[in-house]
């Protein structure tokens, strides 16, 4: 019988834990997306299992399950005692994928049925999964305090963190905790991470729910813009981001920003270049958004009701992915260019060939000027009738037909 050496167990460890730590966030995004047939299909909270009592030997049984069954983890929805069961779980093998279960199928699945129940039930939801993530983060805590080094701690308790802010902003609770949380892993975040576009995305928008929540509507706006400069993700990319804070602020009343916002997300969401099926279907549904908004009405599409449930993975991405994710960074930032010289040529009354420099432009870039090449590349503005252009090779927009 072949026997793994101690670095071979922990590498065959690691890669299962990194498949686990994929699928459960693409489990947490369709969690959203389906939200509106489990509202029926489903039984609301599942808080009232919180307090059921659970053996060691219950606890055992439950984890040994999933070295045995691959589908182990889709079952955890219909048991009555996952929140106790993950708990205990977590609290073996608090680096294991328990909270992940925990914040996907518990956390996940209740907050995505939440906002179809009246005020007073969806504040005793909230209430409940603050308790248990809490719980389940101090486990973490406990657990990452003696060993720092230990990746897989830091993420469960990147990820308890990330689940508590969301739940602290869906019950209108602890706004200096969201702010503490997100700007620390938006400030931990690189882009070398695989769920880099997921993180930067969820951040900003829970930055932004709270800037409106204190009526900084001008905030909510710049978190808006920042979310949209996500380069996007595997789960993005397919299934689309939840366009909660664009509704808050369609409700103030920023049509504009909203709609330069769809633009953005189109990038990573609808564009071509990705060569998804549903690229065409996504163009449409952006387009039927915008037109609505231009009615003045607000889209009541599910993605514009219930949030993303946000989670951590500092699991490096591969030198393909991460080429790729820094060309779409560049790509968009030279879009961006585009509408700039378009909107400063219909301004100035500016003819085909007119090369505007850098400096014309700043008032219509923000922050007044482009963002830097994720790769150090330097940019050519280029003549009205001209693609601005990267240095690196690569970086480059669609040749414009004849």
């Amino acid at each position: 019988m072949t026997t793994l050496n101690q670095t071979g167990l922990e590498e065959l460890l690691f890669r299962r834990s990194k498949m686990i730590r994929q699928a459960i966030t693409v489990i947490q995004t369709l969690t959203v997306i389906l939200a509106a047939h489990w509202a029926t299909a489903q039984p609301s909270p599942v808080a009232a299992s919180t307090n059921l009592a659970v053996s060691n030997e219950d606890v055992t049984v439950f984890m040994r399950s999933f070295q045995k069954d691959p589908a182990a983890s889709f079952k955890i929805s219909t048991n009555p005692k996952r929140v106790p069961l993950l708990l205990a779980a977590t609290q073996r093998e608090p680096a294991g994928p328990w909270v992940h279960f925990l914040q996907g199928f518990c956390f996940g699945s209740e907050h995505a049925t939440a906002w179809r129940l009246p005020s007073s039930e969806r504040s005793e939801v909230y209430s409940q999964a603050i308790e248990y993530l809490t719980a389940a983060r101090s486990t973490v805590a406990k657990a990452f305090a003696a060993e720092p080094q230990n990746r897989g701690l830091k993420d469960n308790l990147g990820t308890l963190d990330a689940g508590l802010a969301l739940a602290y902003v869906e019950s209108g609770t602890r706004a200096k905790e969201v702010l503490t949380i997100a700007e620390a892993l938006l400030a931990s975040n690189t882009v070398t991470n695989w769920n880099y576009g997921n993180l930067t995305y969820d951040m900003h928008s829970l930055l932004g729910r709270i800037a409106l929540r204190e009526g900084d509507v001008a905030g909510a706006k710049r978190q808006l813009a920042a979310s949209g400069k996500t380069p996007g993700s595997p789960q993005l990319d397919s299934f689309g981001p939840d366009f909660v804070l664009a509704r808050e602020l369609l409700q103030r009343g920023e049509q504009a920003v909203v709609i330069e916002h769809l633009d953005n997300v189109a990038l990573f969401w609808a564009n071509p270049d990705n060569r998804s099926s549903l690229t065409k279907e996504h163009q449409k549904k952006i387009a039927a958004w915008k037109e609505t908004i231009r009615a003045g009405r607000n889209p009541d599409d599910h993605q514009w009701q219930a949030a993303r449930v946000p989670s951590v993975d500092s699991t490096p991405v591969d030198e393909t992915a991460l080429r790729n994710a820094r060309r779409q960074a560049c790509v968009k930032q030279l879009n961006q260019i585009v509408a700039a010289k378009q909107t400063w040529a219909l301004d100035k009354a500016k003819e085909e060939g007119a090369t505007p420099t850098l400096a014309d432009l700043t008032s219509y870039l923000e922050g007044g000027k482009p963002r830097n090449c994720p790769d150090g590349g330097s940019y050519v503005i280029g003549k009205i009738s001209e693609n601005p252009r990267c240095s690196v090779p690569g970086h480059e927009l669609p040749k414009r037909p004849n």
